[in-house]
């Protein structure tokens, strides 16, 4: 259960966690963890934020996120950005 503020920031988080996972994943690839992630987000927007477990929601999303850390972001979601983004975050650009 959560209030109608929780449903909106669960909202958001899904949204931040589908795009870290998007610009770990290859241009044109079939992703179904972003397809997880696109339902997850439907279910919510369909729900009443009494009828929400957040805990469970979360649990989900760390899980996904584990998958994807440490993974290079692709450059060609970075365009002219990518080395500013090396840079910045230390993190490896392919």
């Amino acid at each position: 259960m959560c209030t109608l503020m929780e449903k909106d920031v669960l909202l958001d988080t899904i949204s931040g966690f589908t795009a870290f996972i998007a610009y770990r994943t290859p241009p044109q690839a079939d992703s179904d963890d972003l397809e997880e992630c696109y339902l997850l987000r439907e279910k919510l927007l369909r729900s009443d934020p009494e009828q929400i477990d957040k805990q469970e929601v979360y649990e989900k999303l760390d899980a996904l996120k584990a998958k994807y850390e440490g993974l290079p972001v692709f450059s060609c979601y970075l365009g002219d950005y990518a080395e500013e983004y090396k840079k910045i975050t230390g993190n490896e650009v392919i």
